[in-house]
């Protein structure tokens, strides 16, 4: 039995687990499966009798973890492997700062991670356990030789959750999921991610996806910044974000959108994607990324662009709408090529007051054709006579 003495400081490491929430910490331990080249990462809830939560237990089939490894993995917080390297198994990496393993004390009491991993042709398995009371030690066992069908790869198992985590067990869960890793999924297709019994398909949860090249930024001291943005459009509601990506779509960063974008009735996140994001990363100033001159002026570029998409969007269903109604021949306009400025200003002006009007009274939909002509044809001529009566409308 051997013991690893962590460098830092406890009270440094609990200010890690206390600040973190469950799914994002469960997100990183996702990554770290991934990063250590598994295709596929396994995330099971174990219940109690009362449907509670038990244990909570990773699974990924990647390299497992070197023993001769350990203790420059577990004990020098603030660094980590991945800071060297760009790609491993020609997958972008996630990780930043080694802390990632402490993410799981956010979850629960006492982790175990039990490993397995190949040295010269023959697979060896230990564990490594820590406990959040004594989060500046882990104990480590000792290596011992695999039977037959062991297969490398590690299972993190949290036991003694802080609480029963709402939000892991909610029919959200699987969707904030998603959310994540939609990008990383989107730019490797063979990777997996099963979420207690259930496969996270990021486009099973999407309306739409498109992406967009953003204008190059050029910095103050002459450096370039290249970007690009993902918007995805998801079919239930979530908050809307905006994720820093590197140029892989691995999410490094989250901040909220708020109301700088307007777009009723459209749920999204937004992926903004450069390298830029990763180099601060490197440096631990993406954290304050509000500061950077850099990410600033990628951001409010991204914004600008968001506004655009949903110009086009709103315009798009405007459009539908107005067809389904001409198909109904509820539409108050007659259908003729040769339309003048003035009236083509006052159409458009009515299709967005009319679409609202769709939208926000729940009776429209159920009244019959008559009822809903008849509607029209009294907006119609509300905005030909008295077009201030629209606002009270």
């Amino acid at each position: 039995m051997a013991k690893i003495k962590v460098v830092a400081k406890r009270d440094f490491i609990e200010s890690i687990t206390a600040s973190s929430r469950p799914l994002p910490a469960l997100a990183e331990l996702i990554w770290n499966g991934l990063d250590a080249g598994s295709d596929r990462v396994t995330i099971n809830l174990k219940r109690d009798d009362m449907d509670g939560i038990e244990a909570i237990i990773i699974r990924d089939y990647g390299d497992g973890i070197d023993h001769v490894q350990v203790e420059a993995l577990f004990g020098n917080l603030g660094d980590s492997w991945k800071k060297e390297t760009e790609k491993y198994k020609g997958r972008a990496l996630h990780g930043k700062n080694g802390r990632g393993r402490f993410k799981a004390f956010a979850l629960g009491f006492r982790v175990e991670w039990s490993t397995v991993y190949e040295k010269d042709g023959k697979l060896y398995s230990f564990s490594i356990r820590g406990d959040a009371n004594a989060l500046d030690d882990f104990n480590v066992t000792d290596p011992a030789e695999c039977g037959p069908g062991a297969v490398s790869g590690t299972t993190v198992t949290i036991t003694n959750p802080l609480r029963n985590f709402r939000s892991l067990q909610g029919d959200d869960a699987p969707h904030e999921i998603a959310k994540i890793f939609s990008a990383y999924l989107t730019e490797y297709p063979g990777v997996r991610i099963e979420y207690d019994g259930q496969n996270i398909d990021a486009k099973d949860a999407q309306l739409d996806r498109r992406e967009y090249s953003l204008n190059d930024i050029v910095l103050s001291d002459g450096s370039i910044i290249s970007s690009t943005v993902v918007i995805v459009e998801w079919k239930t509601p979530t908050e809307r974000t905006i994720h820093l990506c590197d140029s892989n779509g691995v999410s490094l960063h989250e901040m909220p959108i708020g109301q700088k974008v307007r777009a009723p009735g459209y749920n999204f996140t937004a992926y903004v994607k450069s390298d830029y994001f990763k180099k601060l990363d490197k440096s631990g100033l993406l954290a304050v990324a509000f500061m950077d001159e850099g990410v600033t002026r990628v951001v409010e570029s991204a914004i600008i662009c968001l506004k655009s998409h949903f110009r086009r969007r709103i315009a798009e269903q405007q459009s539908a709408i107005v067809e389904d109604w001409k198909k109904q021949k509820i539409y108050p306009y007659e259908d003729k090529e040769d339309i003048g400025s003035i009236e083509s200003i006052e159409r458009q002006v009515f299709d967005i007051v009319a679409v609202n009007v769709q939208s926000y009274l729940p009776s429209f939909d159920k009244s019959d054709i008559k009822s809903k002509k008849f509607t029209f044809r009294l907006l119609a001529q509300a905005l030909r006579q008295n077009p201030g009566s629209v606002q009270v409308i």
